[in-house]
């Protein structure tokens, strides 16, 4: 599939706003708590500015090398938070891991709400689609569609930018659902489950090489039979 220049730019704003969303999660759940580390770093906000200045590789050159070269975008931000104080609550830091990839899945709750008023007959914004593409970067690309299918104009625009929004945001939500580290699955277990269960995953994530081979072994496989039924569910539920 080729991208234009402005579906690069399209789908890179779109990673850009689903790991703001994610990580300034992490960061206002890890206050809350009690552990203002993100915050006195400046991420407990949605302005993009501080976590890419934290992450520059991550949210800048990864990602767009990956739109030029594999016509998806791939990035990474991190929310820092204190170690000790994880230790000592175990409960809070599992609940601010989880922060991150619920925040995500709740943005992709409201657009499915956008995406079903915007079809209604008497606003008469979006269709979607019930053709089912051949793949989830071809489903990513038309979660919902202008009315009547328009090839160009307002609509068009409107729909395309909402759907990376909405696919970015499940993605990185689902993913970062994958109880393998460094992902926020293999956190909130870790903080979760006691004694060698817990040790388990503390162990795979002080060992990188382990780490990463667990990651594309193990995580990056599972991604396809957990986000294709996930974006199929969507579409179901913005149907309703």
């Amino acid at each position: 599939m080729n991208l234009s220049l402005t579906d690069i730019l399209v789908w890179y704003v779109a990673l850009i706003i689903a790991m703001v969303v994610h990580e300034a999660a992490h960061a206002l759940v890890a206050k809350w708590g009690g552990d203002p580390t993100a915050y006195e770093h400046g991420q407990v906000t949605l302005n993009p500015v501080p976590h890419m200045r934290r992450e520059p590789f991550g949210t800048i050159v990864l990602p767009l090398l990956t739109l030029f070269t594999m016509k998806w975008p791939l990035g990474f931000a991190h929310a820092p938070y204190n170690p000790i104080w994880a230790e000592r609550y175990p409960k809070r830091a599992a609940v601010m891991a989880s922060a991150g990839p619920l925040a995500n899945l709740a943005l992709a709750g409201l657009l499915i709400v956008v995406f079903q008023i915007g079809r209604m007959p008497s606003v008469g914004l979006f269709e979607i689609p019930f053709d089912q593409p051949g793949s989830v970067t071809e489903t990513c690309h038309k979660i919902v569609v202008g009315w009547d299918d328009p090839i160009s104009g307002p609509l068009y625009s409107l729909a395309k930018i909402l759907s990376a929004i909405f696919s970015m945001n499940l993605i990185l939500g689902v993913f970062n659902l994958i109880p393998v580290p460094p992902l926020d699955g293999a956190s909130i277990l870790e903080n979760l489950l006691p004694g060698p269960l817990g040790g388990f995953f503390r162990l795979m994530r002080s060992n990188p090489l382990l780490m990463m081979a667990a990651f594309f072994l193990i995580a990056w496989e599972l991604a396809d039979y957990l986000i294709g039924p996930a974006f199929f569910f969507a579409r179901e539920l913005a149907r309703m």
